[in-house]
């Protein structure tokens, strides 16, 4: 009973979001163009770059102490 009063509310919480007048205005266009420019690619990649050793470094942890 709980679980779905709990989920209508997030529902009906969210949908104002959707409703946003700031996703309109020249600072949010201009945040847009800057965060999904040309240089898009090249940020995700230098984001994800470590991902790779941190990943390489706990499984050595985890083999060093299993």
């Amino acid at each position: 009973m709980r679980r779905p009063v709990l989920l209508a509310s997030i529902a009906l919480l969210a949908s104002p979001a959707g409703a946003c007048s700031l996703c309109h205005t020249p600072t949010a266009v201009a945040v847009r163009a800057a965060v999904l420019g040309p240089d898009l690619f090249p940020h995700l990649l230098a984001l994800a770059a470590p991902a790779p050793v941190f990943v390489l470094a706990v499984a050595l942890l985890r083999r060093l102490v299993a």
